[in-house]
Parts: structure tokens; sequence; C-alpha cells
């Protein structure tokens, strides 16, 4: 018996513990408010629109330099620009109706997987 009262003195001595000080209390500087919150989650939207995302391509050196030949020529702004044209050149000029339907699905697809 006398182990079993030793064991709550012990847990009793253990459970007044010095409580911490607490400091001043914090207050934030601006208070939270729901037009804050539309306003930017209106402003992010129309930036997650217009924010473009780039990738890797490979391609051969030489595809490359032609590509950027073509940039230099005053042909494109950019690589990308030039690949566009290129494209829709293409898809315009060597698809069928039926493959250019195909192709426009296809891509749309991809489109959406990518949002």
């Amino acid at each position: 018996m006398s182990s079993k009262s030793e064991s709550t003195t012990n847990n009793t001595q253990e459970g007044k513990r010095k409580l911490l000080s607490r400091g001043p209390r914090i207050e934030p500087k601006q208070k939270f408010s729901l037009e804050n919150v539309e306003k930017t989650a209106s402003t992010t939207s129309v930036n997650k629109e217009s924010t473009q995302v780039y990738t890797s391509v490979r391609v051969r050196k030489s595809t490359r330099n032609r590509l950027n030949a073509l940039v230099h020529l005053g042909r494109g702004e950019s690589v990308d620009h030039i690949i566009d044209i290129l494209i829709d050149e293409y898809t315009d000029s060597a698809l069928v109706k039926d493959e250019r339907k195909a192709f426009d699905l296809i891509y749309e697809t991809l489109q959406k997987k990518d949002k």
C-alpha cells in the first residue's frame, strides 16, 4: 500500500509545475475582412490565366539553329512564336478536314489536362 501512496504523491508533485508567464498580448496589425479576400482572389485568378508555363522540347542542334536563324531574320519574336506559325501553317495546309478535327480535339484535351 505504501508504494501506491508514494506514487500518488509523486504524481501530484509532478502535476504542479510552474506555469509559463505570458508576455504582452499580441494583436494583428491588420484585421481580417472578407472584402480583402475577395479582392485578392479576383486579382489572383486574372494572373493565373495570363501566366504562361514553359517547358522544354528536345530537338537536334541543327533544328534549333534554323529556328534561331528565322528569329534573327525577324520572321518571329521568339522561337516559340516561329513554332506557332509553322504549326498553324502545317495544320492549315497539310491536314484534311477530318485530321484537322482530330488535331483540334487532341489539342483541347491536352490543354485541359495541363490546367
